[in-house]
């Protein structure tokens, strides 16, 4: 997890080009999800700790708040790059990762999205590169790949 997370960030930052694979994609939103939970328990843990407790919730609350912006500003490039190479993967542009997430009223547009990063990449090498798992080996993989758009 620590791996997927790490090289989505850290080697791939701002790389919208390629595909990636599902267990990479969801890992590297697992690992989010649980810096979100690290972080939040130990901003709580050291706002307590200096202060004794003395400190009201909404002091506590607006630090958390600044905390979360920080890293959410942080990964907010690795998270569009890593959700549009798995669109990418499926074989969908990247363009329409970024219309479900801008225009479709958000509930609708992450239920697209969920259900399309469940889907399974395609075997073959297409427009945006070859299959990150390897398949597609055969004599298929001979025959090039035009853009359809």
């Amino acid at each position: 997890m620590i791996n997927a997370f790490k090289k989505a960030v850290f080697e791939n930052y701002a790389n919208f080009y390629g595909r990636t694979r599902r267990r990479d994609y969801w890992l590297f939103n697992l690992a989010w999800f649980l810096l979100y939970l690290v972080v939040s328990t130990a901003v709580f843990m050291v706002i307590n700790g200096i202060t004794g407790g003395r400190v009201s919730n909404m002091a506590e609350n607006l630090v958390a708040l600044i905390v979360y912006c920080l890293i959410y500003l942080l990964l907010l490039v690795p998270s569009l790059a890593i959700g549009v190479r798995r669109f990418h993967d499926v074989g969908i542009s990247g363009y329409v990762y970024l219309v479900l997430l801008i225009t479709v009223p958000l509930f609708l547009g992450l239920i697209a999205i969920f259900i399309i990063s469940l889907l399974d990449g395609n075997p073959y090498q297409n427009e945006y590169g070859p299959d990150p798992k390897g398949r597609g080996t055969s004599d298929w993989s001979k025959f090039e790949v035009t853009k359809k758009f």
